[in-house]
């Protein structure tokens, strides 16, 4: 019992919620299943990356503590990026989709309707995290070899401009948790690899809806509308750890346009 209750205690120093694009509740034994798994692909992480010998790797994380504690465990230096971290949910954060339609059934709706418009009240959308994580795109153009410990729909967006995604796509990119999506520059684009490291995981895809105009609350108005809104950004900079931090320089200001701009979005 007592070791019981030391466990209890250990959690909850550690546990960080996940937001809606992470997870979606199954019950309590879920997240001891997310708990036993995200120190399962830390260490199975660390040993695909030894077994590499990637010369001159660099590691970027975000501030949130799930990444921050999986770059720990390599035992390597790393950068943290505050524009890294997860899409702001606003009033829905730490709440899942489930939760989500039962207290906010309009702007469950809402979302279903245009996902990469619609913002949360308070929080983001889709097309703000773009434009948010244009500078670490920039820069990762820039540089060789980079392990991004990252979050769902960061790594959506990420992908969508590497893979010359759509706006209507990028959402509903498949990017399973506790996997590794190894991109390489080949001649007019990347390829992707999908490498498994066979630590088990909550299945947290959600596919495209089908649409139904009666599904659009009355009382709203269409997602578009909230997007002239003010949204705070992130900082763009990146936070000096010295014992972890490795030597890089700031991130520089966008060279230009992010190809999901909103003139092009239809």
């Amino acid at each position: 019992m007592d070791d019981f209750l030391k466990r209890i205690e250990c959690y909850k120093v550690t546990y960080q919620p996940l937001d809606p694009d992470e997870y979606d509740k199954y019950g309590p034994a879920a997240l001891d299943l997310v708990a036993a798994a995200e120190g399962s692909f830390a260490q199975a992480l660390k040993k695909f990356i030894e077994e590499q010998e990637i010369v001159d790797l660099k590691v970027w994380t975000s501030q949130l503590k799930r990444t921050i504690q999986t770059a720990e465990s390599l035992g390597v230096t790393y950068e943290q990026w505050k524009i890294l971290n997860e899409i702001d949910a606003g009033v829905c954060e730490e709440m899942t989709y489930a939760e989500i339609e039962a207290k906010y059934p309009d702007e469950f709706a809402l979302r279903d309707q245009e996902k990469y418009l619609y913002r949360y009240p308070g929080g983001e959308s889709y097309q703000d995290l773009v434009q948010r994580l244009e500078p670490v795109i920039m820069e990762l153009e820039r540089q060789g070899n980079v392990l991004v410990i990252c979050h769902q729909a960061v790594m959506r967006c990420l992908l969508a401009y590497f893979l010359d995604k759509s706006a209507d796509e990028l959402p509903y990119l498949r990017c399973p948790l506790h996997t590794i999506l190894k991109l390489t520059p080949v001649a007019y684009g990347c390829k992707v690899e999908t490498i498994n490291l066979n630590v088990e995981a909550v299945n947290t895809h959600r596919d495209k809806p089908s649409l139904n105009s009666n599904n659009l609350p009355a009382s709203q108005s269409p997602a578009r509308m909230r997007r002239s809104s003010l949204t705070p950004r992130a900082s763009a900079d990146t936070e000096q750890r010295p014992r972890h931090h490795s030597v890089g320089s700031k991130p520089p200001d966008p060279l230009g346009p992010f190809p999901f701009s909103e003139a092009q979005v239809e």
